[in-house]
């Protein structure tokens, strides 16, 4: 039955996010409040079919969905999704949702293709504490990811009304103030769970390598990551460049990120060298 399940919730988590795609995109042409509300609705319920997978996984192999790439991959798309969900019950976010919506989806498709079932758990994922530093780590990719979006809305809204020509997105768009404001949240909540996730992984690695390759490898990669969005949230605390710029730089920021993990991938799953 666990397997039915597992093989079947996936498919009907990307046919609900498939459904609210499609929804948004007759949205963009015909406005309609009422539609807008049930797409919200479906949106929930899509995250309820996600959460309820990685539950199963979880329960079915008895840690977090971490120990293969298809099952990160899995667990990014889910921290994603329930990410935007929760920023969007603070400030409305419009046609935004269509990003986060194909990313989850991007990511479903790559853990079914790369396979989310292990039967066996590498030596190196032993411990809580790696738990705690791919949970964390992941939890502030996704809203560092966030973050991008919300720079390309700024960047987008901020460029129609600079021209005066307001195309159809216009009225869909969260006001300049209100994408600055999620822009900022979500990079700062971002940086506060990569720190956590980098105190989790300095403890994690020190207590399996020396101090002198503590900093070696993926922690090393996970450091560089940390001192870029360090960086990042700090110009954005402290103000200390206009809000087109930090758009810019989160959406730049966003496409490193992509990068990094890719490369921190590499080099600490099985054939990787730590």
């Amino acid at each position: 039955m666990i397997d039915l399940l597992l093989e079947l919730l996936p498919a009907l988590t990307i046919a609900a996010l498939g459904g609210l795609l499609a929804t948004w995109i007759h949205l963009a042409n015909h406005p309609d409040k009422h539609l807008e509300q049930w797409a919200a609705r479906l949106g929930w319920f899509s995250l309820a079919l996600y959460f309820f997978w990685i539950v199963l996984l979880t329960f079915d192999q008895g840690q977090i969905p971490f120990i293969s790439v298809g099952q990160l991959a899995a667990l990014l798309g889910f921290l994603i999704w329930a990410s935007h969900l929760y920023i969007q019950r603070k400030i409305r976010q419009g046609i935004l949702v269509v990003l986060p919506v194909i990313a989850s989806v991007i990511m479903i498709l790559l853990s079914i293709i790369l396979g989310f079932q292990s039967s066996e758990r590498p030596a190196i994922f032993e411990g809580p504490w790696v738990a705690f530093h791919i949970g964390f780590t992941m939890a502030g990719v996704a809203l560092i990811l966030g973050a991008g979006v919300y720079g390309i809305g700024y960047m987008v809204l901020y460029r129609q009304i600079k021209n005066r020509k307001f195309g159809p997105l216009y009225s869909f768009l969260p006001s300049l103030g209100d994408l600055n404001n999620l822009r900022t949240l979500t990079l700062l909540s971002g940086w506060l769970f990569i720190t956590l996730g980098m105190i989790a992984g300095s403890i994690w690695m020190g207590m399996r390598f020396d101090i002198f390759a503590l900093f070696k490898g993926h922690l090393g990669i996970a450091l560089l990551f940390w001192v870029i969005i360090s960086a990042m949230s700090a110009a954005a605390r402290f103000k200390w460049l206009g809000q087109h710029q930090l758009a810019g730089l989160s959406v730049l920021l966003s496409a490193v990120i992509v990068v990094l993990i890719i490369i921190s991938i590499v080099v600490t799953y099985p054939g990787g060298a730590l």
